[in-house]
């Protein structure tokens, strides 16, 4: 069976030009059940969906598409209205392109344009949409964006490609990048990428630390050992303070650098082992699962709103919106007299938290 996505998917080439053990890595989780696709994955996949969906469709009354679904059709209404004049026009939502030459399989989702233009012989417009908040380099640095004019050049024999990427949930300076490709510089992206690719396939492909294992969103990076055990290079025979005065500004900036991915890890793995015992997948001595922190809202907004009033008034004090505030934001205006606190008592009510993985009460 072919899996969704290719390991050097052009959606991954970026992170495989940083580190191209990642991909040994990310191999290594198939069939494990530890890797997973985030959920913004699969939002981001939803709004995709929604676009495609809404491109040649009146979209109804009652759908709410949310801000940045409606900026990325609007955008792309505007960029493929100019070209429905023109003979022989094509446009495709979700084209495939074929990059298995390159050593990329492409599977069942892979190596999918999100929308693609042709005036076939002349030029072609590949557009992205990018719905995440993470920084994504323009198209020229962009090893995605080269793999799709590959493909698109090969297949439509064009001799200008435009490649525009949409994101919407960043910037307004950056929620539009656009370059152009030409038949020069595409050769180079071919050679490039087949390099990138074949790296990948060394038995011995570095590991490689940085920001790429965030913003290329690498699965593997829990069980990355440079990651993983960067724990193992902090310092203990001294304090911290200590250390930090008698090292070079080089070996500070890898010491602070462990301590974030320390950190990063450490989170991740707690949050893996609340949610298995949440689960109830597993079971952990000295510890059950209880509610979490309880929240208070208003019990009756129609209610509130006169007595809360009143509430400010014999303290000598405004309180507008009160209607837009919580409990505890009232609190921090009127203050947690014993007073304030009987008053609004009667108006409040108490929601269980989310179950959460607490120590166990000591036995008597």
């Amino acid at each position: 069976m072919l899996p969704d996505h290719d390991l050097c998917s052009p959606s991954r080439l970026d992170l495989r030009y940083f580190c191209s053990g990642s991909a040994r890595m990310e191999q290594q989780l198939s069939g494990t059940g530890q890797s997973h696709i985030p959920e913004y994955t699969s939002e981001g996949t939803r709004k995709h969906g929604l676009v495609q969906r809404y491109r040649n469709e009146i979209i109804p009354n009652e759908e709410k598409l949310g801000y940045d679904v409606q900026w990325i059709l609007e955008n792309v209404w505007a960029l493929y209205e100019p070209y429905t004049e023109v003979p022989d026009h094509i446009i495709v939502d979700e084209y495939q392109i074929d990059l298995t030459d390159l050593g990329i399989s492409g599977g069942k989702e892979g190596c999918r344009i999100d929308l693609l233009i042709v005036v076939p012989g002349r030029k072609a417009v590949i557009v992205d949409y990018k719905f995440g908040l993470m920084y994504v380099s323009r198209p020229k640095y962009n090893w995605q964006m080269k793999a799709y004019a590959v493909g698109v050049f090969r297949a439509f024999g064009v001799s200008e490609i435009e490649v525009i990427i949409l994101q919407p949930n960043t910037d307004e300076p950056y929620q539009v990048k656009t370059d152009f490709f030409y038949a020069p510089e595409i050769d180079g992206f071919e050679r490039d990428i087949k390099a990138i690719v074949a790296g990948t396939k060394a038995p011995d492909a570095p590991l490689v630390r940085g920001d790429h294992c965030t913003f290329g969103f690498c699965r593997a990076r829990d069980t990355c050992p440079l990651w993983r055990d960067a724990y193992l290079a902090l310092p203990v025979h001294t304090t911290v303070a200590a250390h930090l005065k008698n090292i070079s500004p080089e070996q500070r900036k890898e010491l602070y650098e462990n301590v974030v991915a320390a950190k990063s890890w450490c989170e991740k793995a707690r949050s893996v082992v609340e949610l298995l015992a949440i689960n109830g997948e597993i079971e952990i001595d000295g510890y059950e699962v209880g509610p979490g922190r309880k929240s208070r809202e208003w019990a009756s907004s129609d209610e509130v709103a006169g007595k809360v009033l009143d509430l400010a008034k014999t303290r000598g004090k405004e309180c507008f919106p009160y209607m837009l505030k919580s409990p505890a934001e009232i609190e921090a205006e009127l203050g947690k007299s014993k007073a304030v606190k009987e008053a609004l008592q009667p108006l409040v009510i108490y929601k269980e938290g989310k179950p959460a993985l607490k120590k166990k009460a000591a036995e008597a």
